[in-house]
C-alpha cells in the first residue's frame, strides 16, 4: 500500500504540473516526429512534456520499495536501491531517445518520483494512523520530520 500510495500521489502531482506548464514536446518543437509519421502535433498530449510522468512513476515505485526495505532493515535493500536507480535512468533515457521529453523533463520527473518515494514510507513509519470511530472512518496524520 505504501508503494501504491507513493505512485498515485506522484502521478497526481505530475499531471497537475503538466497542465500548468503546458510545455511542447521535442517532436512538436523541432518537427521530427510529424515527418516520420510516428507522432501527431494535433494530440492534446503533444503539449504536456514537463515533467516526465513515466520517469516519475518508475522512480516513485523503485524508491518507495527501496526506502521501505531500508526502513525495515531488509538485506535486499541495497539490491532494491540499485534496481530503482537502473529503472529510473533507463526509463528517462528511453523517453529522451523517443523525443517525448527534454532532459529537464526527465530530471524533474525523477525528482518528483524520488520525493514521493522517500516521503511516504517515512510518513508511514512516523505514525500515520487510520482509525474507525463512532462517527465512521477518519484519517489522522502525525509525525515529526
Amino acid at each position: 500500500m505504501i508503494v501504491l500510495e507513493s505512485a498515485v500521489v506522484s502521478a497526481s502531482l505530475v499531471q497537475g504540473i503538466k497542465f500548468v506548464a503546458a510545455r511542447k514536446r521535442p517532436f512538436v518543437r523541432y518537427g521530427d516526429g510529424e515527418a516520420s509519421g510516428a507522432y501527431s502535433v494535433d494530440d492534446r498530449d503533444s503539449h504536456l512534456s514537463f515533467p516526465s510522468g513515466h520517469t516519475a512513476f518508475a522512480t516513485s515505485l523503485g524508491v518507495s520499495m527501496a526506502m521501505t526495505a531500508s526502513l525495515q532493515d531488509s538485506p535486499a535493500a541495497p539490491w532494491l536501491w540499485g534496481a530503482a536507480a537502473a529503472m529510473s535512468v533507463t526509463t528517462a533515457s528511453l523517453r529522451l531517445i523517443g523525443e517525448k521529453h527534454y532532459f529537464t523533463d526527465a530530471l524533474s520527473g525523477a525528482a518528483v518520483g524520488a520525493a514521493c518515494g522517500v516521503v511516504f514510507p517515512l510518513l508511514h513509519r512516523r505514525g500515520s494512523a487510520l482509525s474507525v470511530g463512532a462517527q465512521g472512518p477518519s484519517a489522522s496524520l502525525s509525525g515529526a520530520f
